[in-house]
């Protein structure tokens, strides 16, 4: 769920969840942009999270929340459904 350009290796099976393909290429790569713009025009340290929410006990995720703060109050939190 953390992509490359955040340190994911995209082979860490703790780190891949089921996602449409519209969604991985779409509003997913969108906020991971916006993240990766925000640190390379400030150059600032980002803590980042991907959390996938799961509802009704399924095994594929309903929505993906992918959240950035960092240290000189920017923050950023996007949920994306995940169809």
């Amino acid at each position: 769920m953390i992509e490359q350009q955040f340190g994911g290796d995209g082979r860490d099976m703790r780190n891949i969840v089921t996602q449409g393909t519209s969604q991985n290429n779409g509003p997913i790569s969108d906020a991971e942009d916006c993240i990766a713009d925000h640190v390379r025009s400030t150059q600032n340290t980002v803590i980042m999270s991907v959390t996938p929410e799961y509802a009704n006990g399924g095994n594929v995720p309903s929505h993906i929340l992918i959240e950035a703060v960092d240290d000189f109050g920017w923050s950023f939190s996007r949920r994306i459904p995940n169809m």
